[in-house]
């Protein structure tokens, strides 16, 4: 291996390594150990899972139906039965494997929502464009529910936007109701999506020892994301919550999938349907805030202070695979 090489790997492993230690700091570690099985936690974690921006995002040696085919492989062994995907629109006619990819993963059971027609910003396009956007996916999706025997009926912000406005949030609640969607707020997000581009440059390169790094980070994150989530409920909440994760349909995400659930499987985690989780209060609630984050919102809303964040380590992941 040349110096040149040999430096970038040890940047790399120096970044990957902080970004191991931040999964596991002090004030989640203490939260990690409260959730495992012989814990004072006495009943299960439930928890609802949801995948952002179906069909996928694909890149050249991993297609869109390849990674829903290994997602739901995943689901199925780990004998979840209900899981919901939130489709962008313009990529059914943009990815030629979107109509089988998605034929996929609605043939397994699992449901799909609406995200918008092109992931547009609220902040970026004003409400009326935002509303036609979200509208332009309705048609298909119903002839989607229609052919796949499906009933259920969500809608996820991109971006997690409600709103910048009380009036701009009711005009999208009763652009919402009108449509007779459910809005799916999260409560658990670690920001996965992060992870995709990274993953995917160190795959193209086939650089194993990246790959595993990457790997390592993102399951440290993952464990460190419910045990921040599970502490901010109890702590704004002052009881149990059903959660509802936030996934993304990318390499990262179907590669490391397995670990994931396993993981959470082993700190009394139970999966169940959408339905069940946005059944809880919180996640209907009116707040005066724009994020589509129910601990986040609960937490201006009973002005009770959430745990430390995280620190996000999207900086760190652009140094892979470079």
């Amino acid at each position: 291996m040349v110096a040149g090489s040999v430096s970038r790997f040890c940047a790399l492993a120096c970044a990957l390594g902080t970004l191991f230690m931040l999964g596991h700091a002090p004030e989640t570690a203490a939260a990690q150990e409260n959730l495992r099985p012989t814990s004072k936690v006495q009943t299960p974690i439930r928890m609802a899972l949801t995948f952002d921006d179906l069909p996928g995002s694909p890149i050249p040696e991993y297609g869109s139906a390849r990674i829903l085919a290994d997602i739901v492989q995943t689901l199925r062994a780990h004998g979840v039965r209900s899981a919901t995907g939130f489709v962008i629109g313009e990529r059914l006619v943009s990815d030629p494997e979107a109509q089988r990819a998605l034929a996929a993963w609605t043939s397994a059971g699992f449901e799909v929502g609406n995200h918008s027609w092109s992931h547009r910003s609220l902040d970026e396009v004003g409400t009326d464009a935002y509303v036609a956007d979200l509208v332009r996916l309705d048609a298909p999706l119903r002839t989607l529910e229609r052919e796949s025997g499906q009933r259920a009926r969500y809608f996820r912000y991109p971006f997690l936007e409600e709103g910048r406005s009380d009036a701009e949030r009711r005009t999208l609640a009763r652009t919402l109701a009108s449509l007779g969607y459910a809005l799916a707020r999260v409560s658990l997000d670690f920001s996965d999506w992060g992870w995709a581009d990274p993953y995917a440059r160190c795959l193209a390169q086939r650089d194993g020892e990246a790959l595993a790094l990457l790997s390592k980070s993102y399951l440290a994150f993952a464990s460190a994301g419910l045990a921040w989530s599970h502490a901010a409920a109890q702590k704004v909440l002052r009881r149990p919550l059903v959660h509802v994760l936030l996934l993304h349909a990318n390499v990262a995400t179907a590669h490391n999938l397995d670990a994931l659930l396993t993981e959470y499987e082993r700190a009394g985690v139970q999966f169940v349907p959408l339905a069940e989780a946005l059944e809880d209060p919180a996640y209907t609630a009116e707040y005066d805030a724009s994020i589509s984050h129910v601990l986040t919102l609960s937490s201006l809303g009973s002005q009770r202070a959430l745990p430390p964040h995280q620190v996000r380590p999207l900086e760190l992941l652009e140094l892979a695979c470079r």
